[in-house]
């Protein structure tokens, strides 16, 4: 009796603990983020210590930057020279041990393919690093990376047309699930969102809604996530300020409020073009014209 007691004990509690447990894709089980809300991904928790790298002379005109995941290298893209810099850390925590490691070209792949080179924006699959995306104004390109995390084994699967609701877009977002793509859109003062039903494929994207940012933006250039959905941060290049939104349904933009501003000016006086945050959100890294600002949590 005593045996038995003990056995029904074990099998509720181990049915509680299945009950409990996070769903997978749900906004706690986000990978990358850990830690009590406000603890990570804190605009206001930043401070700037001097670090920095300057990656100009790899680039021409320098935009959006991704950080893959372990946080030792930064991919960097250049508009005019259209390549991607690639930039190790030999520390992670640390922009000042980075070094240049190579570059990757996409001029067969836009102005030699006949298209205008405007790239901007940069995404990158997560939690593997296999496929990544770069956004041509109106065109969103999907590459496939036969190397995971190497940049030098791409090839060009897919190009999305997106011209029916973006004007002018820079920043590109997709979520860990690869369900949910997120564009600002500068020449229409809002982001737009798009449901990906197939995950991670561009090509079956459908559009669900848009957010109108016009009240405070004058040239958003960025665009980042914290990976449960529920913040959302954007950077204006007019205003040198990143702008910090809380979402109250996880990725949903119709349920965004602007809850904090950081002013970059102190640090790099105007005009950034590119922000990335780790996916930890203990670091969040600024591009101004090839040099990169590191900035982290104040602990």
């Amino acid at each position: 009796m005593f045996r038995g007691s003990w056995l029904l004990i074990f099998i509720a509690f181990s049915c509680f603990s299945i009950a409990t447990s996070p769903v997978v894709g749900s906004d706690r089980s986000a990978e990358g983020w850990s830690g009590p809300d406000g603890a990570t991904f804190s605009l206001g928790a930043l401070k700037y210590d001097g670090r920095r790298f300057d990656a100009s002379s790899y680039v021409n005109a320098a935009r959006d930057l991704v950080i893959l995941d372990g946080g030792e290298t930064i991919w960097l893209y250049g508009r005019q020279s259209e390549n991607i810099a690639i930039i190790d850390m030999w520390r992670s925590d640390d922009i000042t041990t980075a070094i240049h490691q190579g570059e990757f070209s996409f001029k067969k792949y836009l102005s030699e393919d006949g298209r205008q080179s405007l790239g901007h924006g940069l995404a990158v699959k997560r939690p593997i690093n296999d496929r990544f995306w770069l956004v041509n104004r109106t065109e969103v390109h999907q590459f496939d990376l036969e190397i995971v995390s190497d940049v030098m084994s791409a090839e060009r699967s897919s190009i999305l047309d997106v011209s029916e609701y973006v004007s002018r877009a820079h920043g590109i977002y997709i979520d860990n699930s690869g369900n949910h793509m997120f564009l600002d859109d500068r020449g229409k003062q809002k982001v737009h969102q798009f449901f990906l039903e197939s995950p991670f494929d561009v090509d079956s994207a459908t559009y669900t809604a848009s957010l109108d940012i016009s009240d405070r933006h004058q040239r958003v250039r960025g665009i980042d996530f914290r990976p449960d959905g529920r913040k959302m941060f954007l950077l204006d290049s007019g205003t040198a300020e990143v702008q910090e939104f809380n979402i109250s349904i996880p990725w949903d933009l119709r349920t965004a409020e602007r809850h904090d501003v950081l002013d970059l000016t102190p640090i790099l006086n105007s005009d950034p073009r590119g922000m990335a945050w780790t996916a930890a959100g203990t670091r969040l890294y600024i591009n101004r014209y090839g040099v990169i600002y590191q900035m982290e949590l104040d602990r």
